[in-house]
C-alpha cells in the first residue's frame, strides 16, 4: 500500500556532496521515512548516516521485499 505524507522541512542538513540532494534527505528525516528508494550515486555513496532511514536501489528494495 503506497503512502503520501506532505512535510515541512525543518532543520537544514549538508551531508551530500551533491548539495541538491540534501533536500532529499531532510524530506526523509521530517516525515520519519523507513527507506529511501533512488540510483542516484551521491546518496548511495553516504555510509554510516545518524538517520534511521536506508538508502536504496530500486533493486536492492525489491531484494529485500
Amino acid at each position: 500500500m503506497a503512502k503520501a505524507k506532505i512535510v515541512q522541512l525543518g532543520k537544514k542538513i549538508f551531508v551530500c556532496r551533491d548539495i541538491e540532494d540534501n533536500v532529499l534527505l531532510e524530506c526523509c528525516i521530517e516525515a520519519n521515512a523507513n527507506i529511501l528508494i533512488t540510483g542516484d550515486r551521491d546518496l548511495l555513496s553516504l555510509k554510516n548516516l545518524p538517520y534511521s532511514f536506508k538508502i536504496l536501489t530500486p533493486r536492492k528494495f525489491i531484494e529485500e521485499l
